[in-house]
C-alpha cells in the first residue's frame, strides 16, 4: 500500500506542528483513492514528432525526442488520488488554511510516491525481458506541450478512472499525473530530469526533479 507519512511531510514543508502534520497525513491517506491506467504502445519516429501507434497521440519537442530516441516502445500511464482529496483541500481552505496547505503538500508527496511505484513495477517487468526503461516524462515538462493531454488521456481511457480535462488542459482530479516511460534494448539513461530539460537554466525550484 502506498501512503505518505509524517516525517516525509515534515521534511517537504519544513513545518513542525506535529498535531497538524499527523492530521494532514491521516486525512490524505484516508481520503485518497489511488487509481491508474497503464498501457504499452509501439513508437514510430518522424522528422519532427513521435507517433504513438494505434492512438492519435503525437509527441513533439526536442526533449521527448531525445529521451525516447533509442526506444521502439513506450508505456503511457495516468495516476490519480481521486476527487475526494481535492474536496478535502478545498474544505480546509475555508476553515484552516494551514491544514489545507499541509493536506495539499501531503497529496503531492503521495501522488509522486504512487508514480514511483508504477515506474518501478514497469521497470521490473521489463527487466524480466532484458529490457531497460527511461525515466518518466510528463506533458508540460520541457518543451512537450500540455496540449497533448486530450489524446494522451483518450489513449488510456482515463475517463474510466474518473480523470477529465478542463478547458485549460488541467486534469481533474487535480492530484493526477500523466507520464511516458520509454523501453529500449540499451543501458537505461541515468541523467536527472533537470539535466535534460531545456528550461534548466531558468528554473529556480527544480520542481520536476524533487525527490521525497
Amino acid at each position: 500500500m502506498v501512503e505518505v507519512n509524517t516525517e516525509e511531510l515534515k521534511k517537504y514543508t519544513d513545518y513542525d506542528g506535529l498535531d497538524l502534520l499527523n492530521k494532514a497525513v491521516s486525512e490524505i491517506n484516508k481520503k485518497a483513492v489511488l487509481a491508474s491506467s497503464i498501457k504499452k504502445f509501439d513508437l514510430l519516429f518522424h522528422n519532427d514528432y513521435i507517433e504513438v501507434l494505434k492512438t492519435n497521440l503525437k509527441l513533439t519537442g526536442r526533449a521527448i525526442y531525445k529521451r525516447l530516441q533509442n526506444c521502439k516502445e513506450c508505456y503511457l500511464f495516468c495516476a490519480t488520488l481521486g476527487i475526494a482529496v481535492d474536496s478535502l483541500i478545498e474544505k480546509y481552505q475555508i476553515s484552516n488554511i494551514t491544514l489545507s496547505y499541509l493536506c495539499d503538500s501531503a497529496s503531492n508527496i503521495l501522488i509522486e510516491k504512487y508514480c514511483d511505484n508504477i515506474s518501478n513495477e514497469i521497470e521490473n517487468k521489463e527487466k524480466l525481458l532484458s529490457k531497460h526503461v527511461t525515466e518518466r516524462f510528463s506533458p508540460g515538462y520541457a518543451d512537450l506541450p500540455i496540449t497533448v493531454q486530450p489524446d494522451f488521456l483518450d489513449a488510456l481511457g482515463a475517463n474510466k478512472i474518473g480523470v477529465f480535462l478542463t478547458d485549460s488542459y488541467l486534469m481533474k482530479p487535480f492530484k493526477t499525473v500523466t507520464a511516458i516511460i520509454g523501453v529500449n534494448d540499451n543501458v537505461a539513461e541515468t541523467k536527472e530530469r533537470c539535466e535534460m530539460c531545456i528550461k534548466n537554466k531558468d528554473c529556480k525550484r527544480r520542481i520536476c526533479n524533487d525527490k521525497f
